[in-house]
């Protein structure tokens, strides 16, 4: 699921001499200095390279298995860490609008499992009428947002209440309440 790219130094090894190698499964990283690191902080930065398939969300540990320093064994200093990768997702899904309730405007966010699919996200009030169309168009695989402003098409103001949002594909319905406080 996840390769890495590079690995530059960070602030306490700036300036250190740093070599890397990859393959196996793993990464080998050699840092030398003729001045001792002292402090505390961040020692390097790997980049991971993520498959492009990656559907769901996926954690993927990180294991020290050898470290050594002026060839003293010191991999009792270290500490076990996780890489949470976040690919697109398995299904269609509308989030609750943020914030809400939400003066002047709200956020929409929204995911689409696949690229090409059609998505409509509508705007109704409680008595059913179609205030404004946020979107009617395909999208890429992906998580997306739209931003509703309290306006309707033709940039009329609507007043404080409740007011229903739904996400409608080929496949798929949702609705959300929202509510503009003004």
């Amino acid at each position: 699921v996840l390769k890495p790219v590079s690995v530059q130094t960070a602030a306490l090894a700036d300036g250190k001499m740093m070599e890397y190698a990859m393959g196996d499964g793993k990464l080998r990283i050699f840092l030398a200095s003729a001045d001792a690191m002292e402090g505390s902080g961040e020692l390097l930065t790997i980049t991971f390279e993520a498959k492009k398939d990656v559907r769901g969300q996926i954690q993927s540990p990180i294991r020290f298995t050898e470290l050594s320093l002026n060839e003293s064994n010191a991999l009792s200093q270290t500490r076990e860490g996780a890489i949470v990768v976040n690919g697109m997702p398995l299904s269609f899904d509308l989030l609750q609008n943020y914030p809400n309730p939400f003066n002047p405007s709200t956020t929409v966010t929204f995911n689409v499992p696949n690229d090409g699919e059609k998505v409509r996200l509508e705007i109704y009030n409680v008595t059913g009428q179609l205030v404004r169309v946020l979107a009617d168009k395909e999208y890429m695989a992906g998580q997306h947002r739209a931003t509703w402003d309290g306006t309707g098409e033709q940039g009329e103001r609507f007043g404080s209440g409740m007011y229903f949002l739904r996400m409608k594909t080929g496949t798929f319905v949702s609705v959300k309440k929202m509510i503009m406080v003004k």
